[in-house]
């Protein structure tokens, strides 16, 4: 499994993805896609493997 490491513009780091909290806007859609993704790919990866 990839290790996700997010620095946020202000410094911030952040290793889950989870625990990000941006207001969601035509600005940030992207960004929530993103994060979407991998959450429902390793989802999927510990359904796999149990």
């Amino acid at each position: 499994m990839a290790n996700v490491i997010i620095t946020t513009y202000d410094g911030k780091v952040y290793t889950n993805p989870e625990d990000i909290k941006v207001q969601r806007n035509e600005n940030t859609e992207m960004f929530y896609r993103f994060l979407e993704q991998y959450r429902d790919e390793r989802i999927q990866k510990q359904e796999d493997t149990a």
